[in-house]
């Protein structure tokens, strides 16, 4: 076991100094050998989190959490990915809101110009400031 954890505590040292990917599939490795070696998955889960693997990291961290409950530093990891996660969750909900509006808008808009291909009046009426009212609608 200690050599599991020396070894992923060297991969992660080695790695993250010219990317965290390769270190997630090496730590990957490494805990092929111990899948429950606390140093391993938690160096997992912060090269997870570094690559914004948000979701991924908190598995890790609560696995960590679950055979180690008195890893502080795991919790904390642990509140740093759900705090992500809320935050992608909110910018994904802000990105396709605006994306349902503006397509609800083109549809509108298409919608609008169908009404005036059908009725070259309507168009004619508008273009020239000309509103369907009537001189009688005008009067009351």
């Amino acid at each position: 076991i200690r050599e599991t954890s020396r070894l992923a505590l060297e991969i992660f040292r080695e790695t993250s100094r010219f990317a965290r990917e390769p270190s997630v599939e090496l730590l990957e490795q490494a805990l092929e050998l111990d899948g429950s070696n606390e140093k391993g998955l938690f160096r997992r889960g912060e090269a997870q989190l570094a690559v914004n693997d948000f979701e991924l990291a908190r598995a890790d961290f609560q696995k960590v959490l679950q055979l180690y409950p008195s890893n502080k530093a795991a919790k904390a990891q642990l509140v740093i990915c759900q705090q992500k996660i809320r935050e992608q969750h909110e910018r994904e909900k802000k990105m396709y809101a605006n994306m349902f509006q503006r397509l609800a808008d083109k549809e509108t808009k298409l919608e609008a110009d169908a009404v005036c291909k059908e009725d070259p009046n309507m168009k004619d009426d508008k273009q020239n400031g000309v509103d369907d009212k009537t001189d009688v609608d005008v009067e009351a």
